[in-house]
């Protein structure tokens, strides 16, 4: 596009710059956006839209982004979602390619495997760091505990307040803070979370020599008829992380300290098939992570007025489809595509983002619930279904 005024003419002119207001709800651009949560949403959010060039900033209660959790497996859908953030490049080079899943049950010693196509693996603190390396220096900010919105006449958030008394005004706050969201309580509160009974611990063996049967391989064995299940999956050439879920009423012991747990794991991974059991028998749960899956109805919408919830404070997934993540991307592929397309309404924009994606994760919800309905089932099976990570 090319202006001309009398006397000269402005080449590639864009009408869409900071002294440029656009009109309808929060049509600024670039706007300037606040993220609340330093989770992989926030985080890839915070990239994306800085790409755009709207001014952002990032609020996370800890000093550094959480780097919680140990593996995640990455479908070709969430590499995709990576690919439009410019991303997705990076993360495959950090990464572990998996090329198949080894399903094997326990009890019975049958053996299934299935192909899987442009899927890695990646320790969450490689993801998170490829994440936070996207981000201008002056983007995070840590140590700021989001508390409560000042919202104005209409309802829309002036500032988002902090636990220290500081103020940050923005034109779109973005709630990214987790399953047990702050942002959410106070802008769409009203569908209760839920515990569900499934319970997973999760470590690593770090500086691990790869077996030949793990190579590029997901493996997962699974004892139908004990509500429990346990998992290997390489994060790169040398290092493997592990998983144990379990129905806590049937497997207690999960719940044990010390000894004890040491005990437990032990003799879990003796009842597992060879070589899958060689390799189990050296897991030391001393230091794992242990947590509960949660629950929750989808809303209808995902904003309210200028505030909008990504990732897990938006919509948690139950583990079993090994969604979490990827749909945490995105949600922010999405939303910076439609703020790139449509910039001059807000509010159309963040409608259409719920059209979009709740088709998309009500299917994931369905599938990953039928999968926790079976692996609860006494006699139940799992066997060929996505597997569970701690993601």
């Amino acid at each position: 596009m090319t202006l001309r005024f009398s006397g000269f003419k402005l080449k590639n002119f864009c009408p869409i710059g900071p002294l440029f207001r656009i009109p309808g709800r929060g049509g600024r651009w670039p706007m300037k956006i606040a993220i609340f949560g330093g989770s992989i949403a926030g985080l890839a959010a915070a990239g994306r839209l800085e790409q755009q060039g709207h001014d952002v900033s990032l609020w996370e209660k800890n000093s550094t982004p959480s780097g919680g959790g140990f593996g995640i497996l990455l479908p070709s859908s969430a590499l995709g979602a990576f690919d439009a953030l410019a991303l997705g490049d990076a993360v495959r080079q950090a990464g572990h390619p998996i090329e198949r899943c080894d399903l094997r049950a326990g009890e019975e010693g049958s053996f299934h495997q299935q192909a899987l196509t442009d899927t890695h693996a990646i320790s969450r603190s490689s993801l998170i760091g490829i994440l936070r390396s996207s981000l201008e220096k002056t983007t995070f900010h840590g140590d700021a505990t989001f508390v409560d919105f000042d919202f104005d006449g209409t309802g829309r958030a002036r500032h988002g307040l902090l636990s220290d008394g500081r103020k940050v005004e923005a034109d779109l706050f973005i709630g990214a803070d987790g399953v047990r969201s702050t942002v959410r309580e106070r802008v769409l509160p009203g569908l209760p979370l839920s515990e569900v009974r499934v319970v997973e611990m999760v470590g690593s063996i770090d500086g691990a020599k790869i077996p030949p049967f793990l190579t590029n391989t997901f493996s997962k064995t699974l004892f139908h008829h004990q509500g429990l299940a346990i998992g290997l999956l390489p994060v790169s050439d040398d290092c493997l992380v592990w998983f144990i879920q379990a129905d806590p009423l049937r497997n207690p012991e999960i719940f044990s300290q010390g000894r004890a747990l040491q005990n437990w794991v032990g003799s879990v991974a003796r009842r597992c098939p060879s070589p899958v059991r060689e390799l189990c028998l050296e897991i030391d749960p001393l230091g794992s992570r242990l947590c509960r899956s949660t629950d929750r109805e989808l809303p209808s919408q995902f904003h309210r007025e200028n505030v909008l919830l990504l990732g897990d404070a938006a919509h948690p997934l139950l583990p079993f489809t090994s969604q979490g993540t990827g749909s945490a991307i995105e949600d922010a592929r999405d939303l910076s595509r439609l703020l790139e397309r449509l910039p001059n309404n807000l509010e159309h924009n963040l409608q259409q983002l719920a059209r979009q994606r709740l088709p998309i994760l009500r299917e994931r919800l369905r599938v990953g619930r039928r999968l926790q309905r079976q692996f609860l089932a006494p006699g139940g099976s799992e066997r060929h279904g996505p597997v569970p990570l701690a993601s």
